[in-house]
């Protein structure tokens, strides 16, 4: 906060945290995908709070992996980095349509 800004805040309701299912062949698929991508293994870590959308999201499809990551609009990403994500992604896309015969549930 800039020097000599002013700020009231008040406590406001809060929505449900969200704790994502890890274990699927979508999430599988999704670690060997950055493993590959930064040639390191994968760790999976719980870290942060929970953005309330991602539980109602969870309800309306139970069955969804939940890979629903989303980030402020200023958050940077290095080139690098997002090399490696795009690379991810497209592994991770060839991997479930492997696992799942081009039927995605």
């Amino acid at each position: 906060m800039p020097f000599g800004i002013r700020l009231q805040v008040h406590a406001g309701a809060t929505g449900n945290g969200f704790a994502a299912r890890t274990s699927s062949p979508a999430y599988e698929a999704a670690r060997a995908a950055r493993s590959a991508a930064w040639g390191a293994p994968t760790v999976t870590i719980g870290a942060g709070g929970s953005i309330p959308l991602v539980s109602s999201l969870q309800e309306a499809a139970p069955d969804a992996d939940g890979f629903a990551n989303i980030h402020a609009p200023n958050e940077r990403v290095l080139l690098d980095e997002f090399e490696k994500a795009t690379l991810a992604e497209a592994d991770l896309l060839g991997r479930l349509a492997a696992a799942y015969g081009g039927r995605l549930q």
